[in-house]
């Protein structure tokens, strides 16, 4: 098919006549080694297989394929061996990476800032004018260790190797190139458990109580005892979305209005937000929609005064201040209810929940060893939250809220809801029996 030769130390490689009739050369130079000469001579002889089979190159082919220099490229493609366009051949890296990030408008706005992300880091590493095809998995396997140097955090890096897949597979798809140089690199774990940080309720109660004012009480409250997303979700939420007769809030999420139930799903009235709840219902001003009024505005930095907030309360800014707010409500709710319910009110998978939110907290090792904790002293019972001594006066328009939620077992008077545990109120508990005892939640 075809045979290696050399005229004046230059290798060469003939091909047969009946691979073509004019018996073309492809001179190698002088620079080559005759091993090296004989390996590009079996993977021409592959190319010249899988032309008359149909067939795919062999893996090995097709690696070389993606390294060869571009005038050997040229040297096949014009003497009828490779039939790739001009197009194809001519496509840069960054020429690419603007193509496909501009193709999908299917996707959040987010997510194109992370696309965008990650190709300033290939454009970085790369030239602009990287030819897509001259990437070889050898490329590949140095971006990774660039990727390191920066200093990223693994769960960064592994996300960025994740966004370069996809830039690739894409080019397959569009027959721009035949390999994916990424393919062998596992990107490891998205999650990054060294970030997680369970925020118990005697912190967060002590954060809520140093707010400035109520939309900052229910920003806390919401993400941390309802587990809404924050900013997102909890800056949608509109009092209508409050279904006090039916106990549960409508949560709009546009993480997920992409799914089957286009981003909505219910969430309880959990009984420990409830006082927060009514009392900014009372103060709602007429003809207000929103239930927080005020930090609703798109881009604004919540972090910064979270950050002051915390740290007016006399408490360490801890990392992921939201994230970790919703983690815990989950971990404090897996540990409770099935795992389908929990998932279906805080809006994720149970996959995404074992790997992204779930916590393993202190309490869980006293437990697993038979050790009883102890109850930490502070200004509130255990089981309620520190907000829990709001006393609510509801106006005359709201009498029916009140007649409504009594109606509903939430006691003969609202403040049943917000008086703390006291001698009194202990007196009127019955006697423990086999189940065991439980917080409100």
């Amino acid at each position: 098919m075809a045979c290696l030769t050399s005229e004046k130390g230059c290798r060469i490689i003939q091909l047969s006549p009946g691979e073509h009739p004019k018996r073309p050369c492809i001179r190698l130079g002088k620079k080559i080694t005759k091993r090296e000469a004989e390996s590009v001579r079996v993977h021409i002889e592959n190319i010249l297989r899988s032309n008359k089979t149909g067939t795919p190159f062999p893996p090995a082919t097709a690696d070389w394929l993606v390294s060869i220099p571009v005038s050997l490229r040229k040297r096949l493609e014009h003497i009828g061996i490779m039939a790739v366009s001009k197009k194809q051949n001519d496509i840069t890296l960054e020429q690419w990476l603007k193509n496909y990030i501009n193709s999908r408008t299917d996707v959040k706005k987010q997510t194109v800032v992370k696309l965008k992300h990650t190709a300033d880091k290939m454009t970085t590493f790369w030239s602009k004018t990287k030819m897509l095809s001259h990437i070889t998995p050898a490329d590949a396997d140095k971006f990774v260790i660039f990727l390191k140097s920066l200093g990223l955090a693994s769960a960064s890096i592994a996300r960025t190797i994740k966004y370069c897949k996809q830039f690739f597979s894409a080019a397959i798809r569009a027959k721009i190139i035949t390999e994916n140089p990424f393919e062998h690199i596992k990107p490891g774990s998205m999650a990054n458990a060294s970030r997680f940080f369970f925020v118990s309720r005697e912190i967060i109660d002590v954060v809520i109580n140093a707010c400035p004012d109520m939309d900052w009480k229910l920003t806390f409250a919401l993400a941390r005892y309802g587990g809404l997303r924050c900013p997102s979700e909890i800056y949608r939420l509109n009092w209508q979305d409050i279904h006090w007769d039916e106990g549960y809030m409508l949560v709009h999420s546009p993480k997920t209005e992409h799914h089957g139930n286009k981003g909505m799903r219910k969430v309880p009235l959990f009984p420990v937000i409830m006082p927060l709840l009514l009392e900014a219902f009372n103060q709602a001003a007429d003809g207000q929609t929103n239930v927080i009024s005020k930090y609703n505005r798109k881009n604004q930095n919540l972090r910064t005064q979270a950050t002051r907030i915390i740290k007016k309360a006399g408490i360490e800014p801890w990392q992921k201040i939201f994230q970790n707010c919703r983690s815990s409500r989950e971990t404090e709710l897996l540990n409770i209810y099935p795992v389908h319910q929990v998932c279906s009110w805080l809006g994720n998978s149970p996959a995404v929940a074992m790997k992204h939110y779930a916590q393993i907290t202190d309490n869980d090792y006293l437990k697993a060893a038979g050790i009883q904790q102890v109850e930490k002293k502070s200004g509130h019972n255990s089981g309620q939250s520190a907000f829990a001594g709001h006393r609510l006066e509801l106006t005359n328009d709201k009498t029916d809220l009140h007649k409504l939620l009594s109606d509903n077992g939430f006691g003969n008077n609202l403040q049943e809801l917000t008086n703390p545990c006291n001698d009194k109120n202990l007196g009127k508990m019955g006697p423990v029996g086999l189940e065991p005892t439980t917080q409100r939640l």
